[in-house]
């Protein structure tokens, strides 16, 4: 019989013999180390397509103008010739350019679109209301990201390759027009609905806004992921972290005219994105842990990226020095492919049009010039070159590390259409098809 004394010392002197002879499996070894290893692998994917984004949208603030004005000079100097000037390229510039007039113009004539009224509206509801607006807004925003592209390549489509006539032709675009303008009306009110949350006294609407980034672990983490799913979800992670940093400008700029900039601005801003970065680390490591997957699937999806930028690039860009290198090892592409902002899921058209219109409201009151017409010129001259600096930069920067991935890799098989990848779509779809 064992007294309570002798089973204590007992306890208190267990050797390491008398332990379970247990040993951990390599394969749980290998999980954990997965586990820790994805926000790195995910960070270089996100950085890398978040800088897409930014070179997609900078297009339409730089080099789009100059390209229409090339156009417009050239129509000048052959006004009998318009065939010969105006291609298929030129086409497709105008038609943005057209729409993206329209859009500004439809959405700047009604004073309901003014960013302080429509901020002391929404200012003035209550706290649930805003959250459920907030969310059906965020859920229509998707919907509208997943066939905004198309609607916009059928219109295009119908004008080059169709021979319509002009009413045909005027109705197809103001139905694209006018889904740019719904769409920019809700991405609108999707980034108003922020702004008074991060400027509101209570922070229980912040609080919740926030916490509604963590709800999404529970939407992805319990299902089931193939490497298909989980490349549409990494495209959409990329997008919306780029609509957040663009949201978070925007209210920094319209703080700013309104002489409520702060410290306190600025750490809400943080706190958002930084909440927007952690919950992309916990639910893809909880995806890849769950489903048994290889955190080296991010740089595959990567060199698929890498390859659409490369292979979007002009024809004048493959009889460079890259492009030279490119076909002298073998690894230049054999066939066109999807345009990589098609790939992402990005619909860039109505981003334009929210900041052009929200800067353009707030430039007036940030910088009051007056009659000082020499002063405005310069400033719009200055922003206009920093941009185009900026523009250059990133194109540099992401055809350089492209063309190191190319390089560095093998040309992967060619993807599957990009129609197919429509990161809006809900994961696990078996109808979608990643390229592998």
């Amino acid at each position: 019989m064992v007294t309570f004394l002798q089973f204590l010392r007992r306890e208190l002197a267990l050797s390491s013999t008398e332990l379970p002879n247990y040993r951990v499996p390599p394969s749980k070894l290998s999980e954990s180390y997965a586990f820790l290893l994805v926000p790195w692998q995910l960070e270089r994917f996100l950085c890398y397509g978040f800088f897409i984004c930014l070179d997609s949208f900078l297009f339409f603030f730089t080099l789009l103008p100059l390209r229409l004005l090339l156009t417009f000079f050239q129509l000048c100097m052959n006004p009998r010739k318009p065939s010969k000037v105006i291609t298929t390229e030129v086409a497709d510039d105008l038609f943005k350019g057209a729409l993206l007039a329209f859009a500004l113009v439809v959405l700047w004539i009604p004073t309901w679109t003014e960013y302080s009224q429509v901020y002391h509206f929404i200012r003035g509801e209550s706290i649930l209301k805003l959250y459920v607006i907030y969310n059906v807004l965020e859920v229509f925003d998707k919907l509208c990201c997943a066939f905004g592209q198309d609607v916009l390549d059928a219109v295009l489509f119908a004008f080059l390759y169709t021979n319509m006539r002009c009413v045909p032709c005027c109705l197809f675009f103001l139905a694209a027009g006018l889904y740019v303008c719904g769409h920019v009306l809700i991405i609108f009110l999707q980034l108003v609905t922020l702004n008074v949350a991060l400027n509101s006294e209570n922070n229980a609407l912040f609080t919740m806004l926030v916490s509604n980034n963590f709800v999404e672990l529970k939407s992805n983490v319990f299902k089931r992921f193939g490497k298909e799913n989980l490349f549409q979800v990494s495209c959409a992670d990329v997008v919306e972290r780029f609509q957040i940093f663009m949201y978070i400008f925007i209210m920094l700029v319209q703080n700013f005219r309104g002489m409520q900039f702060g410290g306190a601005q600025m750490v809400d801003a943080t706190m958002v994105y930084g909440c927007e970065i952690l919950t992309d680390y916990i639910k893809h490591a909880f995806i890849i842990k769950f489903n048994h997957l290889d955190p080296s699937m991010y740089s595959k999806f990567e060199q698929i990226l890498c390859s659409d930028v490369l292979d979007s690039r002009t024809a004048e860009q493959q009889h460079s020095v890259i492009g030279a290198l490119l076909y002298s090892t073998g690894a230049a592409p054999q066939s066109a492919r999807p345009s990589v902002s098609r790939r992402i899921g990005l619909v860039v058209m109505p981003s334009v049009v929210l900041f052009s219109r929200c800067c353009l409201e707030a430039v007036p009151d940030i910088m009051p010039f007056g009659d000082n017409w020499h002063m405005a010129l310069l400033s719009v001259l200055l922003v206009y070159g920093t941009l185009v600096v900026l523009k250059l930069f990133t194109s540099i920067v992401i055809t350089g590390h492209s063309c190191k991935v190319r390089l560095r890799v093998p040309a992967a098989p060619s993807p599957a259409p990009a129609a197919n990848l429509r990161p809006g779509l809900a994961a696990g779809n078996p109808a979608t098809h990643a390229a592998w």
